[in-house]
């Protein structure tokens, strides 16, 4: 992790990859530390195809193709339901916000609707687990207030991401 913040992102990436590797062999397959695991080489790759496609590297959609892959593994991960009850891990949202705006990157609309509803299904089953019905009505009123708000570097991202579909 610490590579990553440094941005030496490929030093990181075998870093991660390696942990993944090992989170593999000894845990479970759908044990929380291995989706984290997933979540995180995905983030990596992600940030790697920011960043090449930034520059105007080609190489970008190769990186991106991968954050895909590990980003969709750990989806169904998330979402298919794990020994903890399914409830999401602490990289839930960053997973649904990246992998989402990956799919849009290499222009799979198709896909992209598809997981939407998958995570808004997933989303209302975790609600409804662990939210009473008085403090879920509070919830989506102050989701709806808050709503709207992006950074800078979102925007740009944004702007680059719908060039070539």
């Amino acid at each position: 992790m610490a590579y990553c913040h440094l941005h030496r992102l490929s030093e990181g990436l075998r870093m991660a990859e390696q942990s993944l590797t090992i989170r593999r062999k000894y845990l479970p397959q759908k044990n929380p530390d291995v989706c984290r695991g997933l979540i995180f080489v995905a983030q990596i790759h992600y940030d790697m195809g920011r960043e090449k496609q930034k520059s105007g590297d080609v190489g970008s959609v190769e990186e991106f193709q991968q954050a895909e892959r590990y980003f969709g593994e750990a989806a169904e991960m998330e979402v298919s339901g794990r020994p903890d009850e399914g409830f999401p891990t602490v990289d839930y949202e960053a997973l649904k916000h990246e992998y989402l705006d990956v799919l849009k990157r290499l222009c799979k609309n198709d896909e992209l609707q598809r997981r939407k509803k998958i995570f808004m299904d997933f989303d209302r089953k975790v609600e409804k687990r662990s939210v009473s019905p008085r403090k879920q009505s509070e919830s989506s009123q102050s989701e709806e207030s808050t709503s709207g708000s992006s950074s800078n570097e979102e925007a740009e991202d944004e702007q680059q991401t719908h060039t070539g579909c």
